[in-house]
């Protein structure tokens, strides 16, 4: 008995840790995406001051 609930512990603390690091991944990858489009954003915003500057 005291096997089977060894057992079950391990699982379940697995498939925790699991589900923790693929929840950090996926908002890791949220956030460097929502970077990448600011990045973006700011990067045509210096572009466009740069043209007036030119002008």
């Amino acid at each position: 008995m005291k096997e089977n609930t060894n057992k079950l512990i391990i699982s379940f603390t697995i498939v925790a840790v699991v589900a923790i690091i693929s929840i950090m991944v996926c908002c890791l990858a949220a956030l460097g995406y929502n970077s990448k489009i600011s990045m973006e954003k700011e990067k045509i915003e210096v572009e466009s001051e740069s043209n007036f500057n030119q002008n």
